[in-house]
């Protein structure tokens, strides 16, 4: 084959027998762009799924395992000027635990960036949380004023690149929330204090191999995926005017100095094209990840009945691209091609559209005039919004 323009030729093995012998994929920053939407899930807990077995070239299949549960997972961009100055891309809004029965609501604030993902801060929604159920007096509560925090040390959620044995965990320094604290028979009316915590992340990649999710029409294809070990905690304690809160009134709500809470423990199958879990399973607080408390697959751009013999190719040149044009060839493969995207290195979709067709195998995507010179990715997906290539190029005009 010529080698003139640089031409990139790709074989993409889909499937291969649990016999042949695959290798880890490995996932970069570009295989996780930023959420532009809501994610599909369905809750499979109740159809009981069984353990997976961790290791090296696994063959999980789960396409037996029903979804009962159809539900969203928003995770909206962050507009807030004082987050996304700060590099912060989207938020999703949670619980931060006082205890095992009760918290107050936030948001945690995540960057999307080449080395990682992260939490990089909190949004603390003013809030006034009764603690009648605690005291008996309907007048008792805790009260939150809205708050912005930007963490002095992120907590990492995802590490590029990742793939086979890869580990990586962080705490983060010291956090404070301020709060007013009102208790008529400890003679407290709305007395300052601050709820003190450092967050800790721990993961690691416990397996890889094929993974198979039910769908309403059946097995899907089998997606390759890494399987990521996740932990994280808080260590939590309470102050009243800068000391430690007396243990009389920490016991009357079942808190004490320095204990653990927002404990989870969960296995996420990533694929590529996606931050969402493929499937995810939760454990919540027990370490031994054998009690199974939830369990969710994506429902969103998942294929089906996948041919396990098919192998097609991709040519895409010139490569480095020297013009606005770029010529696309696929070969082996029968499905029309309908959207592509170009991602940058951060991650970012800088131009979308429809590719240009001369026929059904050959394409061409005309680069906007103001895409600066760099590294991109180009994608270009299927008429079942499968993805048909990823392919690296370099513009240099």
């Amino acid at each position: 084959m010529t080698t003139k323009s640089s031409i990139f030729l790709s074989s993409v093995l889909l499937w291969a027998t649990a016999a042949f012998s695959q290798s880890p994929i490995t996932i970069n920053a570009v295989d996780m762009p930023v959420p532009v939407a809501s994610y599909n899930v369905n809750e499979i807990t109740n159809s009981l799924p069984p353990q997976p077995v961790l290791g090296n070239n696994q063959n999980w299949d789960y396409s037996g395992y029903a979804g009962t549960s159809p539900s969203t997972v928003d995770y909206p961009a962050e507009t807030d000027p004082f987050f996304s100055n700060a590099g912060v891309d989207i938020y999703f809004t949670g619980l931060k635990e006082l205890n095992t029965n009760s918290g107050y609501d936030i948001a945690h604030e995540i960057d999307f960036n080449t080395s990682k993902i992260e939490y990089k801060g909190l949004y603390i929604f003013p809030q006034a949380l009764s603690l009648q159920a605690f005291t008996g007096n309907p007048n008792d509560e805790i009260v939150f004023a809205e708050q912005k925090i930007i963490f002095p040390e992120s907590r990492t959620t995802i590490q590029f690149p990742f793939t086979a044995n890869d580990s990586w965990n962080t705490t983060t320094s010291r956090i404070s929330v301020n709060f007013n604290l009102s208790v008529a028979s400890a003679g407290l009316n709305a007395a300052p204090g601050q709820h003190v915590f450092r967050y800790t992340e721990k993961d690691s990649v416990a397996g890889w191999g094929k993974l198979r999710v039910y769908t309403a029409s059946g097995a899907s294809s089998p997606y390759d995926v890494l399987l990521v070990k996740v932990e994280s905690y808080s260590i939590d304690s309470l102050y009243l005017g800068g000391s430690p809160a007396p243990a009389t009134l920490l016991n009357a709500f079942g808190i004490t100095q320095g204990q653990k809470n927002d404990s989870r423990h969960a296995y996420n199958f990533y694929r590529k094209g996606s931050w969402l879990y493929l499937m995810r399973r939760f454990y919540g607080t027990d370490n031994t990840y054998t009690n199974l408390t939830g369990s969710w697959v994506s429902t969103d751009n998942i294929s089906v009945n996948m041919d396990e013999t098919h192998t097609y190719s991709t040519l895409l040149y010139p490569n480095p691209a020297n013009s606005n044009e770029l010529n696309i060839q696929i070969l082996g493969k029968g499905t029309p091609c309908e959207q592509y995207k170009v991602i940058d290195m951060m991650g970012r979709i800088v131009q979308t559209g429809q590719p240009s067709s001369i026929s059904l195998n050959d394409l061409k995507v005309h680069l906007n005039e103001n895409l600066v010179n760099g590294t991109y990715f180009l994608q270009i997906t299927d008429n079942e919004n499968q993805s048909v290539l990823m392919e690296k190029f370099e513009l240099s005009r």
